[in-house]
């Protein structure tokens, strides 16, 4: 992990915590996801439409 760390494929979230583990986001994939999110428009669950 210190690897990808460095190359910045991964960064460690200290402020996230699940069942004590260590969270490791990968800030690409986050991008992607936000921009596929903007791109589609929001969306409410149980619209109906």
């Amino acid at each position: 992990m210190d690897d990808l760390t460095a190359a910045g494929l991964v960064r460690h979230e200290p402020s996230v915590k699940v069942e004590g583990q260590k969270v490791w986001l990968v800030p690409a994939v986050l991008t992607a996801l936000d921009e596929f999110a903007e791109r589609a428009g929001r969306r409410t669950y149980g619209s109906g439409g």
